[in-house]
């Protein structure tokens, strides 16, 4: 069980919801990009990561509020809420999903891992960007 009483380290936090906010942007505009990409399927747009232990899925699902979801394969099955597109097509995220998200990774040992790779396909993708903490 994660405590979420246990203070999160600040600096690693932030980085990481601001990674996770561009991702879902990035996800929503590729699906307006490429509205057909899924079509049929239940997910409006879809990114996955696999590393030595860790290997999980960021998905919208094409249902209700069209919610943002995680689900980890691996090292052990879970799925955690991220937020939802909101009516105006733009990602709104629930910080208590994406703090369980965080602690878990931190309690797997792959938060460093993912961040950093996370951070750069973003940097990849959209450019390097300013660091957001000094």
């Amino acid at each position: 069980m994660i405590d979420m009483n246990v203070a999160l380290d600040g600096r690693d936090f932030v980085r990481f919801y601001v990674n996770m906010n561009c991702l879902l942007k990035l996800m929503i505009r590729e699906h307006k990009d490429n509205p057909g990409k899924f079509e049929g399927k239940p997910i409006l747009a879809e990114s996955s990561f696999e590393g030595e232990d860790l290997r999980l899925r960021i998905e919208c699902k094409r249902r209700g509020i069209n919610p943002f979801v995680v689900s980890m394969d691996r090292p052990w099955p879970s799925r955690v809420f991220l937020g939802r597109l909101t009516a105006e097509g733009k990602p709104r995220i629930f910080l208590y999903g994406l703090k369980i998200f965080f602690e878990q990774l931190k309690f797997e040992g792959a938060l460093d891992a993912f961040s950093d790779n996370l951070e750069a396909a973003l940097d990849y993708s959209l450019g390097v960007r300013r660091p957001c903490i000094q």
